[in-house]
């Protein structure tokens, strides 16, 4: 087994490098995400993440699902020694509130 290396800097916003570095680091969390059924339902497929670039946006229906998105996230986001920048955090409602 290989030993873990440790990052101590990433790469700049817009960086021509970041989505390339990006990618092997958040492809078991977006595994980990989609998982979960409880997301957006379309023709029987659940969508529930989405990822762009080094952008993420966690989607479903019923608040329930959400929280159980964030907590998700934010369970491998620790365990792995990650970070998110709180403030880019954004949560946006559409529709009727519950």
């Amino acid at each position: 087994m290989n030993d873990p290396t440790k990052v101590c800097k990433g790469t700049r916003q817009g960086g021509l490098s970041s989505p390339f570095l990006f990618n092997p680091f958040y492809q078991g969390f977006i595994k980990e995400l989609a998982q979960y059924t409880g997301g957006i339902n379309i023709y029987n497929e659940s969508f529930n993440v989405f990822g762009y670039a080094d952008d993420f946006v966690l989607a479903s229906l019923p608040y329930s699902g959400l929280q159980h998105l964030i907590n998700v996230a934010n369970k491998y986001i620790t365990e792995h020694g990650l970070r998110v920048n709180p403030s880019k955090y954004e949560c946006t409602i559409f529709g009727n509130c519950i």
